[in-house]
This record gives C-alpha cells, sequence and structure tokens, in this order.
C-alpha cells in the first residue's frame, strides 16, 4: 500500500491537514472473550461462537490540529484462516467453529497518509537527485585530465587560458 500524498480531512470539524506524525497505537478491536451460545439441535446441545472475518489489532493514531480530535487508521488486519494442524490450537490461538479451526492471519500496513517527515525525506531525496544529476553533467573525466597533465607537467601555468 503506497502512502497517499494528500491531505487528511478530519471527519469532525472538516479541515485538511498534513499529519504532523502518526503514533502506531497497540489497539485490539476483538470481540470480547465469551463462551458463546449453548444452541440445541435435534440431536443435541452444541456450544458455538462466533468470531468475525476480519479483526484489528493496531492502529495509526494522528489528531486534528483545529478540533483535537483523535483519528485512527487501522495498521494490522487480521483475517481468518483454517488451521491445518489440529496440534497447534493452544500455538496459535485457534478458534472452533462449526468443527473448523480458525486462526487470525494479520497482516501489517503503512501509515495511509504522508506526514512531515515523510514530505521532508522526500524534499531532501529531491535534492540529493538534483546535487547528483548537476555533477554528473560536469565532465570529471576532462577537468581530471587536465589537472593530471598540470601535475605532470608543471610548465603549464594554472593562471593562463589553454
Amino acid at each position: 500500500m503506497i502512502q497517499k500524498k494528500e491531505k487528511v480531512k478530519c471527519p469532525v470539524c472538516g479541515l485538511k491537514f498534513i499529519p504532523e506524525s502518526f503514533h502506531f497505537e497497540k489497539t485490539s478491536f476483538d470481540q470480547r472473550e465469551s463462551k458463546g451460545e449453548l444452541i440445541e439441535f435435534p440431536n443435541g446441545k452444541h456450544q458455538l461462537e462466533l468470531k468475525p472475518f476480519t479483526s484489528f489489532r493496531g492502529s495509526f493514531v494522528t489528531y486534528c490540529p483545529e478540533c483535537k480530535y483523535l483519528i485512527k487508521f487501522a495498521a494490522e488486519i487480521g483475517q481468518k484462516e483454517i488451521v491445518e494442524d489440529p496440534s497447534l490450537i493452544k500455538k496459535l490461538g485457534g478458534i472452533k467453529e462449526f468443527g473448523k479451526i480458525y486462526k487470525y492471519q494479520y497482516e501489517p500496513l503503512e501509515k495511509p497518509y504522508m506526514d512531515y517527515s515523510d514530505y521532508f525525506l522526500e524534499t531532501i531525496d529531491n535534492i540529493n537527485l538534483s546535487i547528483k544529476e548537476a555533477l554528473d553533467e560536469v565532465n570529471l573525466a576532462q577537468w581530471g585530465t587536465s589537472y593530471n597533465q598540470w601535475k605532470e607537467n608543471k610548465s603549464i601555468d594554472s593562471i593562463t587560458k589553454q
């Protein structure tokens, strides 16, 4: 995911701004632990606990400079996957649903928008690139050859033009 090079719009006051910074906050939006529901079927009773397909485990936090509203963006999104090896249930924190065992596989995300430091680094990179391009235009091989000739032959006056 590429960071957006645009301003963030505050959902409260509508101000568009470049975030000063993003802070990573370890958050958990998982459903609270429960024993599930006891459901009766004609052939018996079953304990049923369902978890959502996706889960969030972290967020990037910034704030609106106008109204100070905290704005959060997802940093790690977990998707439910089936566990193939049942012996890994405890190790992976598996969830049992409808006779199948699932676990959450989390994928880290990048910051959703560029902040001041990203803009600063981009500017520095552009300056370095323009310096490099300017140096590439200077024919250093020609100047080096002239210098070597002058070093070898001291009779060449460095002040007079040739």
